[in-house]
């Protein structure tokens, strides 16, 4: 018994695309003067550097975040998953 509703749903990812999961506390991180990371910004990091591998658009996502946040911590939980479609055999 899961208290909010949620959906099952299936997609396809073709090959080379990228599948971004995150909590709010990566879109709500704040800067000193409280301006929010906001969901824009990870869309443009992760169109940016599309052509990295999913592990290093990780890294480099939570390195934006956190340099964002200029030495702050978190004020929530921060998860990403970054799933990027590669070549199969």
């Amino acid at each position: 018994d899961f208290p909010l509703p949620y959906e099952v749903g299936e997609i396809h990812l073709d090959q080379g695309d990228i599948l971004v999961c995150y909590t709010d506390g990566i879109v709500e991180s704040t800067d000193p003067e409280d301006q929010e990371y906001g969901y824009q910004r990870l869309v443009d990091i992760t169109q940016e550097n599309s052509h990295m591998e999913a592990r290093a658009l990780f890294d480099l996502i939570m390195g934006d975040v956190a340099s964002f946040r200029a030495g702050r911590d978190p004020a929530d939980d921060q998860t990403l998953v970054v799933i990027k479609k590669g070549l199969t055999g």
